[in-house]
C-alpha cells in the first residue's frame, strides 16, 4: 500500500504519484487529501494514509504490551533520511493518535550506528562509516562521519528500484517460467497463482540466508496442481503433483538450454522431480540486482569524494542484506574494512531506536521539540612532531567537524639536553596532511633546565571554544614551567 511513502504527501508531489501507481490499493484524491479507496462489497470506504499508520501503530502497541506484560508507551521512531518535515509530522501524529508518547524521531542511519555503539564506547577520534540498508522496497546508502560521539550524514542516496521484493519477484518469475516450460501453463497472468509463488519465493529466499534448506508447499497452484518445493543451498527440487492422472514415464531426460538432469518417476499421483543448482541459479538470476547494489555504493563514494580506503566500517541493515552473495560482494569492495553484521540486519534499526529511547528516558526534563545547535571546527588541527626516523610527522588533534567546545591533550617528548621546546600547530583541509605554509601558531617553552640523559615530557593542553578560539598551555612535567597562548582560529 506504500503507506510510509505516501504519508504526508500531496497528490501533486512527483514522488507521491510514483508511489500511488505502485500501490496495490487504489489511491484517490478526496477533499484535497489522498485516500485509499476500499471496496467492501457493500460500500466503498475512503481511508487516509494517516489512519492506516495509526492502525499499524495501535497493533504494534498491543503487541508490545502483550510481550512486556505492562504498558510501554514511550517510543523513538526511525525515519528515512529523505523524509520531509510534513512526513515526519504526519508519522508522529499517527503514533500519538495510537497512544504512544513520541520521544523523538531519528534517522535510520543514525539508529544503525547506535545499535553497534559506534562512537559511543570510544567517543574520541573521527571515522567514516557506510550504512547499507536493503529493505523490502528500496536501497538506501549513507556515508556517516562519526566524530566525538556525534553523527553527521556526509552523503546519502536512495534507489526505489532495488529492494527485497525485486529479488523475490525475480525468483518467482523464474519458477513461473519453469512451470510453463514443463506443463505449458503460463501462470504469470494469474494473480492468485503469482501471489502464492511470491510468498513461496520469499520464504525460500529468507530461509536460505541462514539455513541449509527450506520446504515450501503450495496447495493447488494452478488448475488443481500442487507445488511441493524442497529448497536447499545446493539444490532445488520441484515436485508437481497431478491429481487426475498417472504419468507412465521413465529414464532420464536432458532439457534443452538447462544444465540439469530431469528425473521422471512413476507415482500414484504422477510426481515429477527435477534437480538444479539452486544457489548458483538464484545468484545468476539476481546478478543484475547485486551489481546495481554495488554500483550504487561506488556512485555514492564518488559523489562524496571518498574511496573504499576512506571508509572505516560498513554496517548492514535491512532484511535483504542477509543474502550471502551480496555480503561477499560488499566484502570484496571493502577488503580492509570491518563489516558489521553480527546483529540480524532486520533488527539493527529497531535496536538502535530502542537504545536511543533508553537514553532519553533516563534524562530529566526532556523536551522533544528542543533542537541543539552545535558549533564545529572547520578544519583539521594538527600538531607537528618527529618520528623514529627523524622525519616530520603530523598528528590530528581536532578533526574537522569536531563539536565545540572540545579539549585535547598531547605529550611532546624532547631531548633533555636542549633548553627550549617548540610546539607547532597546523591546519589542514583533511586527509591528515599538512604543509609548512599551513602553520598558524607555535608555543615556545624557554629556559628549561638541561638534563644530561633522557627525554623531557611536555604536556600540551588545547581547548577550542565555541567561537573558534584556541587556548594552548604547554607545561614541563618535571619542573612545572608553563607557557600559554590564545589563538583565533577561523571556524
Amino acid at each position: 500500500m506504500k503507506v510510509k511513502q505516501i504519508l504526508g504527501r500531496s497528490s501533486d508531489d512527483p514522488q507521491a504519484q510514483k508511489y500511488i501507481r505502485d500501490s496495490k490499493c487504489l489511491v484517490i484524491e478526496k477533499n484535497g487529501k489522498l485516500r485509499y479507496e476500499i471496496d467492501t462489497g457493500e460500500e466503498k470506504k475512503f481511508v487516509s494514509p494517516e489512519d492506516v499508520a495509526r492502525l499499524i501503530f495501535s497493533k504494534m502497541k498491543e503487541t508490545a504490551h502483550f510481550f512486556l506484560g505492562s504498558d510501554a508507551n514511550d517510543v523513538v521512531i526511525t525515519v528515512p533520511f529523505d523524509f520531509g518535515e510534513k512526513q515526519k509530522n504526519a508519522l508522529g501524529e499517527a503514533a500519538r493518535a495510537a497512544g504512544f508518547n513520541v520521544l523523538r524521531l531519528i534517522h535510520e542511519p543514525s539508529a544503525a550506528l547506535l545499535a553497534y555503539g559506534i562512537g559511543q564506547d570510544s567517543p574520541t577520534g573521527k571515522s567514516n562509516v557506510l550504512v547499507f540498508k536493503l529493505g523490502g522496497t528500496s536501497l538506501s546508502i549513507s556515508v556517516m562521519e562519526v566524530n566525538s560521539g556525534i553523527y553527521r550524514v556526509l552523503s546519502t542516496n536512495t534507489d526505489n528500484n532495488i529492494g527485497g521484493t525485486h529479488f523475490t519477484e525475480t525468483l518467482a518469475q523464474y519458477l513461473a517460467s519453469e512451470f510453463q516450460r514443463s506443463f505449458k501453463h503460463d501462470v504469470r497472468g494469474n494473480a492468485r497463482a503469482m501471489v502464492k509463488l511470491m510468498n513461496s519465493a520469499d520464504t525460500a529466499k529468507h530461509s536460505l540466508s541462514t539455513l541449509g534448506s527450506a520446504n515450501c508447499f503450495l496447495d493447488s497452484l494452478y488448475e488443481g496442481q500442487d507445488f511441493d518445493c524442497n529448497v536447499s543451498r545446493r539444490k532445488l527440487k520441484h515436485r508437481f503433483h497431478f491429481l487426475s492422472e498417472v504419468i507412465q514415464l521413465f529414464s532420464f531426460l536432458t532439457l534443452p538450454g538447462l544444465s540439469r538432469r530431469l528425473q521422471v518417476s512413476t507415482a500414484t499421483c504422477g510426481c515429477l522431480n527435477f534437480l538444479i543448482n539452486y544457489r548458483a541459479r538464484f545468484e545468476l538470476l539476481c546478478s543484475p540486482l547485486f551489481n546495481k547494489c554495488i554500483e550504487a555504493i561506488r556512485e555514492l563514494l564518488e559523489q562524496s569524494g571518498f574511496t573504499a580506503d576512506d571508509i572505516n566500517k560498513v554496517v548492514l541493515c535491512g532484511g535483504s542484506s542477509r543474502i550471502p552473495r551480496l555480503q561477499q560482494m560488499i566484502k570484496d569492495l571493502f577488503p580492509a574494512v570491518e563489516l558489521l553484521n553480527s546483529i540480524p540486519p532486520d533488527e539493527v534499526i529497531p535496536i538502535g531506536a530502542a537504545m536511543e529511547a533508553g537514553i532519553l528516558i533516563g534524562k530529566e526534563n526532556l523536551l522533544v521539540e528542543d533542537t541543539l545547535k552545535i558549533e564545529c571546527s572547520a578544519k583539521d588541527i594538527l600538531v607537528k612532531g618527529v618520528d623514529e626516523s627523524g622525519a616530520n610527522s603530523f598528528k590530528v588533534l581536532f578533526p574537522s567537524g569536531t563539536p565545540l567546545p572540545a579539549r585535547r591533550q598531547h605529550t611532546l617528548q624532547a631531548p633533555g639536553s636542549i633548553s627550549s621546546v617548540c610546539l607547532e600547530l597546523y591546519e589542514s583541509e583533511g586527509k591528515n596532511s599538512a604543509k609548512e605554509e599551513n602553520k598558524f601558531a607555535q608555543v615556545i617553552l624557554q629556559d628549561l633546565d638541561k638534563k644530561e640523559n633522557g627525554l623531557r615530557d611536555i604536556l600540551a593542553v588545547l581547548t577550542m571554544k565555541r567561537d573558534g578560539s584556541l587556548h594552548v598551555t604547554c607545561t614541563d612535567q618535571e619542573t612545572g614551567k608553563c607557557e600559554a597562548i590564545t589563538i583565533e582560529v577561523a571556524s
